[in-house]
């Protein structure tokens, strides 16, 4: 209930994203932790895409920020034991073909290019279907020429050479 609760703090945490703390004394991010929590929130289903939230939070966010955002998502499915049940890949899955699906209808979709190269963390997991994680690996690729966590990504690569060998090859020319 949490969210429920504090939705009006996190309104406002949304709100101040565009003030920045030169000054800041704390060693962590307090909008880094803002963006953990708002994934945590939609990861567990407690908010949806279209949470007023979720959507201002995506606006005001800078592409470091948004980057930060997905990059824990991909953390947070490498730190997962086990599988992830299909509900919640599916969720994932709708989050990340929103926000794609942004950044490629913009203008300029290099201001997306570090929200977009955190995908590594996503492929790098191993949570997703193979041929769904290798598709959006190229299109991010091919969109944004960048993918975060490079060496886990090779190493993704490596692995599913066995079953995709041509789709990984061509992943790792790109």
């Amino acid at each position: 209930n949490v969210l429920e609760i504090l939705r009006p703090q996190y309104a406002a945490a949304v709100e101040n994203l565009a003030v920045k703390r030169k000054d800041r004394e704390q060693p962590y991010s307090p909008h880094e932790h803002l963006a953990e929590h708002l994934m945590n929130f939609y990861w567990s289903g407690k908010a949806a895409l279209e949470d007023p939230i979720l959507a201002r939070f995506w606006t005001k966010a800078d592409d470091g920020l948004r980057a930060h955002a997905l990059d824990f998502v991909g953390r947070g499915l490498s730190n997962t034991e086990g599988t992830v049940p299909p509900d919640i890949l599916n969720r994932l899955k709708n989050l990340w073909h929103q926000r794609f699906e942004v950044a490629k209808g913009s203008s300029q979709p290099q201001s997306y290019q570090k929200e977009l190269a955190s995908f590594g963390s996503w492929f790098a997991s191993g949570k997703f279907e193979d041929n769904w994680a290798i598709e959006q690996l190229k299109q991010v690729i091919n969109l944004v020429h960048k993918i975060d966590r490079d060496h886990l990504v090779v190493e993704r690569l490596a692995k599913i050479t066995a079953t995709i060998p041509l789709q990984a090859v061509e992943c790792l020319k790109l």
